[in-house]
């Protein structure tokens, strides 16, 4: 196993966290601001040695000890190419936000990068030659375009939930407001990716699908959280939690359509 961490910040204050670690670990600064030129700086590294899998995790993510035991026991389970953990998300205050309860899951469309394993041909040049996409490399959203990809051309996913990968939310991203902007970015960045997949017009069928009844769930969550705020608070903030998925990924999917600009995620550090 080889460890290798990617600065994207050209920092020294990095430098010197990884060395003070001790992990082994190899060390490459890429200057190019973006996600994207990380992401592909690792993969460059990967396809270097003799590595038959690549394993990714965020910078703000911890793993269990077990963890990659765990992920290649679901590879042997589901013969995957690709296989993505569970993940928890932990708020400020120590707490675990609530998700239903993982399951086996094999043959879905797309993942992320926050906890995942895939194959080396995923990425070589004889094979599938894929890289992340450097349009996406500020707005986030590279990892699911890769992914579609790799679906695309008979690769498949399997979501394994024997473990975790535990993530902290940053206070900075907690709250109506930061939610509903994420959510919104986010579609909006899925629509721009499944125009150049898929097509436009395929595209807005899959908006009017997915999205169609959302609105009006959104709607009627914000109007009844407002409405019940005074006399039922806590059921009113379990509506009003919902609006920002119910409303912002409908509305970010279709302002998707109009508007070729896509957000710049990746100037701004959270929790910094």
């Amino acid at each position: 196993m080889q460890i290798v961490i990617v600065d994207n910040e050209r920092s020294e204050e990095t430098r010197h966290l990884v060395a003070a670690a001790r992990l082994g670990a190899g060390y490459e600064v890429e200057p190019r601001r973006g996600i994207s030129y990380a992401r592909n700086r690792i993969l460059d590294v990967a396809l270097a040695t003799d590595a038959d899998w690549i394993v990714m995790l965020d910078d703000d993510q911890t793993v269990p000890p077990d963890w990659l035991e765990a992920m290649l026991f679901a590879q042997m389970k589901t013969q995957a190419d690709v296989v993505h953990s569970v993940v928890d998300f932990l708020l400020p205050d120590g707490s675990l936000f609530p998700q239903p309860k993982p399951s086996w899951k094999a043959g879905v469309e797309f993942t992320t990068t926050n906890g995942v394993m895939f194959r080396r041909a995923l990425i070589a040049p004889e094979a599938l030659g894929l890289r992340f996409d450097l349009r996406f490399g500020l707005s986030g959203g590279e990892d699911r375009f890769f992914f579609i990809q790799a679906t695309q051309q008979g690769m498949m996913i399997a979501l394994c939930p024997l473990v975790s990968a535990t993530e902290k939310l940053h206070a900075e991203r907690i709250g109506f407001r930061p939610q509903f902007r994420r959510e919104f970015h986010q579609a909006m960045v899925d629509t721009r990716q499944d125009i150049i997949l898929f097509g436009a017009s395929r595209t807005c069928a899959r908006l009017l699908r997915f999205y169609g009844r959302k609105v009006f769930q959104g709607l009627g969550s914000l109007i009844g959280g407002l409405v019940l705020w005074p006399v039922a608070r806590d059921y009113a903030r379990r509506k009003l939690a919902k609006v920002p998925k119910q409303l912002g990924r409908p509305l970010g999917g279709f302002w998707g359509l109009l508007s070729p600009r896509l957000p710049q995620h990746y100037l701004q550090v959270d929790g910094a």
